[in-house]
This record gives structure tokens, sequence and C-alpha cells, in this order.
């Protein structure tokens, strides 16, 4: 088991630090828990008195081992640790939610299974050059018209998924940034069922024109080509379920984007927002609700969330919620 932290010291921007490397002795959820606790505790030197105060969060993929409701190591744990805040890992959602879109469009699973087969055939070096070209049968299929829409349109989309993926992974990305990511992916993802990407236009031009550069094209009556609005609705669909935010914590952690103001906020806006967070993470409520001094400057406007970033850097709790996420 890998144990990683991201903590932030003497009130700096978080960073992400490998712990330890641990050897689990078994894969219970109770011998996790206490693997990982051993490790916390004589490992790094954290008291059970620090935990307690201080520790915010856990991550994790979505194993039922490690999330499962009634006995996993996420529910042992906030058992333990009440104010535990239990997530689990976006990049594995992802996978998950490209995994469900994948076996519910058949014509995609058949795509996969001849991929693996082209990659099966040319990564194993013991086959002759004449054992090669036997496969006549998967050529015909790649300068097939079908099989290069396909192409495109996995291109298209799995470039947006990628693209996603890698933002996931930066060690600076919040869970409100994380949010933001999802939905500008989905929206790209929906603009494709009305105008086709990049890649998949080169495809149709092509399909018209009967060649792709100096490879003749033709139909291949055989081959069921993915239905192009439905794979990409089955991606929505399941990046929304697999990767959508809810509760009430996640929803009062939106105020702290100020994108999500409005224009004129009424003097206590998003108040009882973060008081509940700073409840949740043992911070001074009226501290941060009153932004200190700055409240007493801006009398005209909301006394916490300031739409003027001063307050953001002025109000010690205020930045300690921010860095804490």
């Amino acid at each position: 088991m890998i144990v990683n932290l991201k903590a932030s010291v003497d009130g700096a921007t978080p960073e992400c630090l490998f712990l330890e490397l641990v050897e689990l002795e078994s894969q219970r959820a109770k011998d996790i828990e206490e693997a990982l606790l051993n490790c916390l505790d004589i490992d790094a030197g954290f008291t059970e008195e620090w935990l307690q105060k201080n520790w915010l969060s856990f991550v994790s993929d979505g194993a039922s081992v490690m999330l499962g409701k009634n006995s996993g190591v996420a529910t042992r744990l906030t058992a333990r640790y009440p104010n535990l805040f239990t997530w689990h890992c976006m990049n594995h959602r992802l996978e998950l939610a490209v995994s469900d879109a994948v076996d519910e469009v058949q014509a995609v699973n058949h795509f996969k299974v001849f991929l693996e087969k082209i990659h099966n055939l040319y990564s194993d070096q013991t086959r002759s050059s004449k054992e090669r070209q036997t496969y006549r049968g998967l050529a015909r299929r790649m300068q097939s018209k079908e099989f290069l829409c396909d192409l495109g349109l996995m291109f298209d989309a799995l470039s947006e998924l990628a693209n996603l993926s890698q933002q996931l992974q930066a060690h600076s990305v919040t869970l409100l940034r994380a949010d933001h990511l999802l939905k500008r992916t989905i929206r790209v993802l929906a603009s494709f069922k009305d105008t086709q990407g990049e890649k998949l236009e080169e495809a149709l031009t092509a399909q018209a024109l009967g060649h792709l550069g100096s490879v003749p094209l033709e139909s291949n009556a055989k081959l069921t080509p993915i239905n192009e609005k439905q794979f990409l609705q089955s991606l929505i669909k399941n990046l929304e379920k697999r990767l959508s935010f809810d509760g009430e914590m996640l929803h009062d952690l939106s105020v702290l984007d100020t994108g999500n103001w409005p224009s004129t906020p009424d003097i206590r806006h998003c108040e009882a927002q973060v008081k509940r967070l700073c409840r949740r993470f043992n911070l001074g409520e009226e501290q941060a609700v009153n932004a200190k001094e700055v409240r007493h400057n801006m009398a005209e406007k909301p006394s916490l969330c300031h739409v003027s970033k001063e307050a953001m850097h002025t109000s010690d709790e205020y930045k300690h919620i921010w860095k804490a996420l």
C-alpha cells in the first residue's frame, strides 16, 4: 500500500509527499486501517491527538475494501475521526466511467478488441514475416471507411478524456477546479454530437474522397460502425454518474469560488456555508466571517467571501479553509 500525504507546512501551499510503501499482511479493511494508522504514528510521528485535530481527508481508489459503506477502510476511519472527509479518487472514477461506456456500446467494445489484436500481433516478435502476412483480414478492416470513422471519433473523445485525466492529476488541483474541468469536458463531448471533432471530420472527408492519402478506402458491410451520438451520450451519462459532486459540504465549498457569487451579494452572503466549513475543519467562525478589519473597510460588500480578493488574503481562517481543500 502506497501512502502519500498532502499537507500545508507553516501556512504554505499544500504539497504532495510520498510517505511510505507499506507491506500488508492481509487485504481486510481492519488490517489495512491498522497498517495505515501504524504508518502515520510510527513512521510519520503523528499522534492520535494530532490526527483528531488536523487530519482533514482520506482519498483512495474505489475498491469495496477501501470505500465500502458498511465496513470499508473509509467507514472505519470516519467512525474514529468523525470530521474526516473521505473521497474516491477522480481518475479512478474517470476510468470506471469510460469502462461503463465501453460496456454499454457494443461496437466500441468490438473496436477495442480489434486494436488489442493488432497490438498482440505486432508485439509478438517471435512471428515470422510470412505468418504476419496471413493477417490480411486485419489490414482490410483498417482500410475500411467504417474503421476510419470509428478511429476519428475515438481519437476526438479520448483526447478530451486524456486531457481531463492529466489535469486531475495536477498536485495543485482542488475539488472546485476538478468540478469545473469535469463540466467543461462534458460540454465539449456534448458539442461533438452536433459538430464533429477535428479527426472525425478528417475521416468523413477521406470517406467521401475514397482514400486517405495514398491508402484506398472501401466499405466493409460486415462491420458495425460505432453509433456516434449513442457513444457520446453514454460517455456523458457515465461521467455525470461517476464524477459529479453532491453532498452539503461540497455545496458549501462552492462559495469559495468567486465565479459563483452574484454581482451584488448581500452583506451576509454565504455566511452559513462558511460557518459550516469552519465547524467541520475546527476553524474560527467569527474571524472567517468577519474577515477581520476588511469588513469595516467594505461596508457595502459581503462580510466574508468578499468580491475583492483582499479579503481572501486578509482573513487567516479563510485562507486555511481554502488551502486545506
